[in-house]
């Protein structure tokens, strides 16, 4: 079973296979590289990277003196470090030789597998659960405060 080109099963004994022949016109088709930012702006990015960081240090502020939850909550906070950094890494590579992608996002509408989705759209899925988190951390503060 394969896949065609609008990504439906297909099987093998279904596909047009024919011989290249002198008459087949070849297409030149252009390469496009792919958007190392996912077209996303440098705001979404700040904005992801400000709420795990308020999430990281809430919880290490909210579990002050265990030293086994600090261990934890350091643990994760650099597997999330290594995950942006490595993001970061990766895409300074050759950034002096590439051109300055465009936005998608500043022109309205950004397509998506499910359809065209506004900007207000897209910014709320993307940013929903590290805002969340956040939120979650700061209130696990709040409510040791009260508790303690």
């Amino acid at each position: 079973m394969f896949l065609d080109e609008s990504n439906m099963a297909v099987h093998a004994h279904e596909m047009d296979y024919h011989e290249v022949t002198e008459n087949d016109v070849a297409i030149e088709a252009s390469a496009k590289h792919e958007s190392r930012t996912f077209g996303m702006p440098a705001s979404v990015w700040g904005i992801m990277l400000t709420s795990y960081a308020i999430f990281f240090g809430a919880l290490a502020i909210a579990t002050g003196r265990d030293l086994g939850a600090i261990f934890v909550v350091t643990i994760s906070g650099l597997f999330a470090l290594m995950y942006f950094g490595t993001t970061f890494a990766l895409n300074s590579i050759g950034a002096a030789g590439r051109k300055e992608q465009e936005s998608e996002w500043v022109k309205g509408k950004f397509q998506t597998l499910s359809g065209s989705m506004s900007y207000g759209e897209i910014f709320g899925q993307m940013l929903i659960l590290p805002i969340l988190f956040a939120l979650f951390a700061v209130a696990v503060i709040i409510i040791r405060a009260v508790i303690m």
